[in-house]
């Protein structure tokens, strides 16, 4: 079980919940029908209300054995607040080389802030706090963003050292469709994340424009 896993688990959770406000509340967001979780058929994650796929060659998804111990560990290691996993990560995909990459789709409510710079700095802040026991961390805006001209990123880069060990990690976020699409990418270095990016990025595909 790799460093990046357990970072991984315990963050992606804590920032989906702050995105949709308190899981445990009545008025929260709806839970995510399976239409809108996407399915793996085929060697791929497809997501046709988001409109996207991506190819699982390189990327496997993890098994569930493998994510309750991550989450586990996560609490224990990280975040020892953290409860229990996020029911909007709707993937949780990774690589021979222990990186990995977590997705989650949030719906947001009509009146809700569609700006992505300011969802985007309200995410920085709650990695920056999640990580609070790293030592060495720093963030900065993230310079390889996931899309293009007519899908726009906005996102930063964490890194920290967590039990004397380098943690990378790269939070990417868009609105689709009126839902909050997260991309969290976690390796061990500046260039292992890069590489990662490069990957997921390569076997991401759009099926259509975004509405």
């Amino acid at each position: 079980m790799s460093l990046a896993e357990r970072a991984a688990a315990a963050r992606k959770a804590s920032a989906a919940r702050a995105n949709r406000g308190e899981s445990s509340r009545p008025d929260g967001p709806p839970a995510l029908t399976p239409e809108q979780r996407g399915t793996v058929q085929s060697n791929a994650y497809i997501n046709n209300v988001l409109h996207f796929r991506i190819a699982l060659t390189e990327w496997k998804p993890l098994s569930e054995e493998r994510v309750a111990r991550s989450e586990d560990t996560a609490r224990r290691l990280v975040n020892p607040d953290e409860q229990a996993s996020s029911p909007y990560r709707v993937l949780w995909i990774g690589d021979s080389a222990g990186r990995n990459i977590a997705l989650s789709v949030v719906p947001v409510p009509p009146e809700a802030p569609k700006d992505l710079k300011q969802l985007n700095d309200s995410m920085k802040k709650i990695a920056v706090r999640q990580l609070a026991q790293a030592t060495e961390l720093s963030e900065s805006e993230e310079p390889f963003l996931l899309g293009d001209a007519a899908h726009p990123f906005a996102g930063f880069r964490v890194t920290a050292t967590i039990h004397g060990k380098q943690l990378v990690q790269s939070e990417q976020l868009t609105l689709i469709n009126g839902f909050l699409t997260t991309f969290t990418v976690t390796g061990n270095s500046d260039q292992d994340l890069s590489d990662a990016l490069r990957s997921l990025k390569a076997n991401l595909a759009w099926t259509t424009s975004r509405q």
